[in-house]
């Protein structure tokens, strides 16, 4: 069975009368200018409940190993929703030892995912 369009997902779990949605999928690159609309509407019509990541990553491989990319939601989709940092760092033995409570990326505090769905964290203070 294939996974539904993220809008249609949001509409199904808003008729289930779903309080918060998370998702930890990247929605940092716009995909067709139809279903990015009808993604915006979803989201506001789910009037904040939503949580979409941001996250960084290594930068191409051919430069001096510095370059790190932040990825956020696409700004209409940031529009309506809040943004939550969904990266965790592995040490060299393949372990997690350390959960941030957030992170700054370009200046900005995002909450982790974590601290957002663990319920410690105001939204309020969080949003993209």
């Amino acid at each position: 069975m294939a996974t539904p369009p993220p809008r249609d997902l949001l509409r199904r779990l808003e008729i289930a009368d779903v309080r918060d949605i998370v998702f930890d999928v990247d929605f940092s690159t716009p995909s067709d200018a139809a279903s990015d609309q009808a993604f915006v509407e979803a989201l506001r019509s789910a009037h904040g409940s939503v949580v979409l990541p941001s996250f960084k990553q290594p930068g191409a491989a051919g430069g001096n190993g510095t370059a790190v990319y932040i990825n956020r939601p696409l700004k209409q989709f940031g529009d309506h929703s809040w943004t939550a940092v969904v990266n965790v760092a592995v040490e060299r033995d393949g372990l997690v030892r350390r959960y941030p409570f957030g992170e700054n990326l370009d200046g900005q505090f995002l909450p982790s995912m974590g601290a957002v769905l663990a319920g410690s964290i105001m939204r309020s203070a969080s949003r993209s």
